[in-house]
């Protein structure tokens, strides 16, 4: 126990961070990389499970249609992530004032480079949120006709009438 507090307690390297509301030069250590691994794993595997969770805990409880149900698992697996990263970040010491130039450069290569892709993920939120078309419902779109199977951020999978799985860009519905 006293090598693994020492081990710990090992400084990788120094960041620039606020100590009671004051600059200071503060440590990053191996205990707070194993935190962070830590984090990154429960993080995972929450995701993973959070629909299964969700649906034993809460969502058998109230009469919901499948497909609503689909839409909040999904949507709170997303959150879920974007938390884990979040606590994971600052674990490293990584602050919104260290990464806000970051983030609005890939907005910008977002707008330009991966529009198609982006435009396809906010037509998925789109989909799971006002739910024009649901699980089980017969659609045609783009020259394929069938039912939709699985709805996804980026894609929806439809089964046509010969049993093959088509995924169609959720751009498509909207």
């Amino acid at each position: 126990i006293p090598l693994l507090s020492v081990i710990g307690d090992y400084a990788l390297w120094h960041y620039e961070g606020n100590l009671d509301g004051k600059p200071a030069n503060l440590p990053l250590t191996v205990g707070n990389l194993f935190l962070t691994l830590l984090v990154a794993a429960v993080t995972a595997l929450l995701v993973r499970n959070s629909g299964a969770l969700l649906d034993i805990v809460l969502l058998q409880r109230l009469e919901m249609q499948a497909d609503a149900t689909y839409a909040i698992k999904v949507v709170s697996g997303y959150l879920i992530a974007a938390l884990g990263v979040a606590i994971a970040s600052s674990n490293l010491g990584i602050g919104w004032t260290d990464v806000h130039w970051l983030v609005a450069a890939l907005g910008v290569g977002l707008g330009f480079g991966l529009q198609e892709i982006f435009a396809n993920f906010v037509s998925g939120l789109i989909v799971l949120a006002e739910r024009p078309i649901r699980i089980g419902d017969v659609v045609s779109v783009s020259g394929v006709t069938g039912k939709v199977m699985r709805i996804r951020a980026r894609a929806t999978a439809v089964l046509d009438f010969d049993n093959k799985e088509v995924i169609i860009p959720n751009k498509a519905f909207i």
